[in-house]
Formats: structure tokens, C-alpha cells, sequence
């Protein structure tokens, strides 16, 4: 491997891929450090056994054109296509203990849609643009230190690794990076403080997929969306593939504490779609749960301790750069518009990206 390069980018997920794209254009020399065995970050999917293809989302799913002008950009850019999200009749509100469930119309989100193939497929498309050379898994940063104008990162692998770069991007959670890194003075106390204290956007939630042989749902004239008080559940949506070749259900686990272990919750979701859709519901070929708290290189000690909070527009000066702007963080929480989401982290790691690259003009 080599020990130095012009440019590392800290984190393999959307905003790191499109802050490497970026720099990519201008051949610069480019080195992206992930620590977890594959790239995408908090963006996930249920993939065919077979075809690899994305079957269903375990992150993040929809975006808003509309109003988000980043993923429209990004989307022309790499070629990908939008769907709207399938909410063709009413939903089943599942409200109180002892009461069936009942069917009632609910406003959707306007604008709301999904990528063809899923959010993985920016991951794949942008993944496609790097070199595998480029790309290092399974290398997790354990410090950041400068010499003699470069800044040196000490790296958690079976060598201890150490590589030296001109410029460093940061687009990993802040919280972990506050956490876990070493900055050795880099870094003040008021910039740490503003790390710890920007939640990392959905880690504390536990998203569930549900793969069927067919949407039996939408042959009952139903939505496919549960608005519930009882769970485990607190949401469900419809889940098909823009083209018709995978169908299921997607939801958000609202109460995880109350269950001991896996095999609980998938008995108690089990029942929850039986009660609401009816026997059919349990004829399901696959239940992926993805516990994004329990995942250590997404969700920081704070993020499982404090309450979920949607992150804020952050201070400017963890977006300005730092040692002479060669130090930028690119999160998608550093997002300066909707911040968390996938068009905050595609703005994100672009800004940092063309940061560095007017600094170097």
C-alpha cells in the first residue's frame, strides 16, 4: 500500500464517493480510507443472492427533487432515474390494543421519491469512477497528526499503517471522529465541542425490510403504509422496485428497547403485518432488521445515549477548513442545506472537495 498521497478522503460513504468524484476530474492524486469492509456508510440494501442487484433499502431511502438541487445534479451526472413513491390508497392505522386496525386515507410528502435500484446505486455509480488502487477497506483512522507541512494519519490495520497526505477530507460522522481520533492539537475545543454535539442523522434507528413474492397489499387496493401506536412498527411503507421485480415493505422499528433479541422482534413484526394486512402478511421470503446503533464505526457512544434530534445547519467554522483550508470536513452533516439527508451529503462532500481545489488554484 502506498504511504503517501496528495489527497486522503476519511469515510467511504456518499459524501466521501462524491468528494473523491470531485477530485477525481481535476487527477489529483487521491487516496479514500474506509473503515468498515465495503463502502456506502449509512446507505445499505438487502442484495440478491445471486445478482448482487439491491432488492431493498436498510438506509436511507428517499429524496426530494424539488427542493433538493444537489441530488438532482448528481442524478443527471450519473445517469440514474426517479420513481415516485407508490402511495395508491388509503393506509391502515394501527392505533389501539383491542381495536382492529382500520383504513384510512393519509397525505403523502410532496415531491417525495426513490432512486431506481435504491440509494446504492450512487454508491455504485460513484464507486465505479475511482480506481480500485484508490480505495482502501477495513482501514479505520485512529490519529491525525502534522509534520513538516503534511499531516500524518495513523491507521488501525494489521501493519499499523501510516500515510502521509497533503490535504485531508473528513467525511465521517463528526461524533465518531471526536470519539475515536486522536487530532493531537489539530483540532480546538471549540471545534470538538461542535463535533460531540452534531447528532449523527438516523443512527439510532433500527430499519426493517420485508421481502414478498408479490405486493399483495396493492392487490388489496391498500398503500402499503401503517401509521402505528403499537409496534413494533411505528411506520411502514411500500417497498417495490421501480421495476416490478422485487416487492416488499420497508419500516422503522419504534421501540427497540422493548424487545430482548432479534428473534422477538421479527415474531412481534411478524404479527403486527398480520394484524393489519391480514395472513397473507406472514408469507414473506426475507426480514432483513438493520440496528444501525449497534453498527461501532456509524453510531457514536452520544448518538445511543441522548435522544434522536434531526441535525441543525452547523457553525461556519467547521465548514471554512482549517491549516490554511487543507483540513476539511465534508459529512453530510456539515451539509449547509438538509444536512443528514443524501442531498446534504452529496453537497457536503462536494464543497470540501472544490474548497481544496480553489485553495490549490
Amino acid at each position: 500500500m502506498k504511504s503517501a498521497c496528495e489527497i486522503a478522503v476519511i469515510g467511504g460513504g456518499l459524501s466521501g464517493l462524491a468528494a473523491a468524484s470531485v477530485l477525481n476530474e481535476t487527477k489529483k492524486d487521491v487516496l479514500l480510507l474506509e473503515a468498515a469492509p465495503r463502502l456506502g456508510g449509512r446507505i445499505h440494501s438487502v442484495s440478491h443472492p445471486e445478482t448482487g442487484k439491491p432488492m431493498a433499502d436498510l438506509g436511507p431511502t428517499w429524496v426530494w427533487p424539488p427542493y433538493q438541487p444537489s441530488i438532482s445534479k448528481w442524478l443527471e451526472i450519473l445517469g440514474l432515474e426517479l420513481f415516485p413513491q407508490y402511495e395508491t390508497g388509503p393506509a391502515v392505522l394501527d392505533l389501539q390494543v383491542g381495536v382492529s386496525p382500520r383504513h384510512q386515507p393519509l397525505p403523502g410528502q410532496q415531491g417525495m421519491a426513490r432512486i431506481a435500484n435504491g440509494p446504492r446505486a450512487l454508491i455504485d455509480a460513484l464507486s465505479t469512477q475511482l480506481m480500485p488502487e484508490q480505495v482502501k477497506l477495513h482501514h479505520k483512522l485512529l490519529s491525525v497528526s502534522r509534520k513538516s507541512g503534511q499531516f500524518v494519519l495513523k491507521l488501525e490495520d494489521p501493519d499499523d499503517v501510516e500515510i502521509t497526505a497533503t490535504s485531508v477530507i473528513v467525511c465521517a460522522p463528526l461524533r465518531l471522529m471526536a470519539q475515536d481520533v486522536d487530532w493531537n492539537g489539530l483540532l480546538d475545543a471549540q471545534t470538538l465541542a461542535i463535533m460531540r454535539a452534531a447528532p449523527t442523522w438516523m443512527v439510532a434507528q433500527t430499519k426493517v425490510s420485508i421481502l414478498y413474492g408479490r405486493p399483495f397489499w396493492r392487490e388489496q387496493g391498500l398503500s402499503g403504509r401503517i401509521a402505528s401506536h403499537l409496534g413494533p412498527l411505528s411506520e411502514v411503507h411500500d417497498h417495490c422496485s421501480s421495476d416490478g421485480e422485487f416487492s416488499a415493505l420497508f419500516g422503522f422499528v419504534g421501540w427497540p428497547d422493548r424487545y430482548s433479541d432479534q428473534d422477538q422482534l421479527r415474531a412481534a413484526i411478524e404479527e403486527q403485518l398480520v394484524r393489519c394486512f391480514g395472513a397473507q402478511a406472514s408469507n414473506f421470503d426475507r426480514m432483513e432488521i438493520q440496528d444501525w446503533s449497534a453498527d461501532p464505526l456509524i453510531c457514536s457512544n452520544l448518538d445511543r445515549e441522548t435522544s434522536a434530534q434531526h441535525p441543525q445547519v452547523l457553525p461556519s467554522v467547521i465548514k471554512n477548513g482549517f491549516h490554511q483550508n487543507q483540513l476539511q470536513f465534508g459529512v453530510a452533516e456539515t451539509a449547509n442545506d438538509h444536512p443528514g439527508l443524501i442531498d446534504g451529503a452529496l453537497e457536503a462532500g462536494e464543497r470540501a472537495a472544490r474548497r481544496l481545489l480553489s485553495n490549490s488554484v
